[in-house]
């Protein structure tokens, strides 16, 4: 309350960063969180909701909500983007798509998400 009329300072810049970037992440998405989270509790009891909260990353959760999507190696290889280009043809490249290629499709979904 208040922060809006203190000036930022070097001395204060820090908490400021901390601040808007705690505002940005989390307060600006407040009240979907809340929906969200009542919109479980509909299906869920209180206490099955506490330990996903302690265990599972949100990757996680969506993968038990909405399953395993079947995701398209090819079209992802063909989406993805090298900075330089020539690394597309590298040999840790080459490796990391075979490696993809190899996985599950619960492996690739935790892997992207």
């Amino acid at each position: 309350p208040g922060g809006a009329d203190e000036p930022v300072t070097v001395a204060n810049v820090k908490e400021y960063l901390r601040l808007y970037a705690r505002h940005r992440l989390l307060g600006a998405i407040e009240p979907q969180v809340r929906a969200f989270r009542a919109g479980l509790g509909v299906f869920f009891k209180e206490e099955i909701l506490s330990n996903l909260r302690t265990c599972c990353s949100v990757a996680e959760i969506q993968l038990l909500l909405c399953g395993a999507a079947a995701i398209d190696v090819d079209d992802w290889k063909g989406s993805t983007v090298y900075d330089p280009p020539e690394y597309e043809r590298s040999s840790t490249v080459t490796w990391l798509w075979k490696a993809v290629r190899e996985m599950t499709p619960e492996e690739r979904a935790q892997l992207l998400f």
